[in-house]
């Protein structure tokens, strides 16, 4: 009886298991949208830093950006697996120039610093 019960694990359970756990990693970035609220998802965040960014309301883009980064640190944890080390480092990189040109109150740096970022961002499991 337990030959069997091990040989039905061996042949049904155990490459179910393997096959949703692949489904699981290669599908990070489309389930990071289940996990994380709309409000605060990366192209919201995103778009109010952009708004913020042109009207110059640097202290609002400073606390959008730290919401940006929180953000990007969720995503970080479901896309690790499904996205290229390259992309998630340029990104990391966008976010620390885009931090320096906030700082320095640079409009036109900043904003294409996040678009820089945001296409990164559409391009990341490429």
């Amino acid at each position: 009886m337990a030959a069997k019960f091990r040989q039905n694990v061996l042949l049904y359970i155990l490459p179910g298991l393997v096959l949703v756990f692949f489904a699981l990693v290669m599908n990070g970035e489309k389930l990071y949208g289940y996990f994380v609220p709309d409000e605060q998802s990366f192209s919201a965040c995103a778009l109010r830093l952009e708004n913020d960014l042109a009207g110059q309301n640097w202290e609002a883009a400073a606390e959008d950006l730290r919401q940006l980064r929180a953000s990007w640190r969720t995503a970080c944890r479901h896309l690790q697996l499904a996205a290229e080390r390259d992309k998630m480092e340029e990104l990391d990189e966008n976010m620390a120039r885009l931090e320096a040109l906030i700082r320095m109150r640079d409009p036109a740096g900043a904003l294409s610093e996040l678009l820089a970022a945001e296409n990164n961002w559409m391009h990341i499991s490429e």
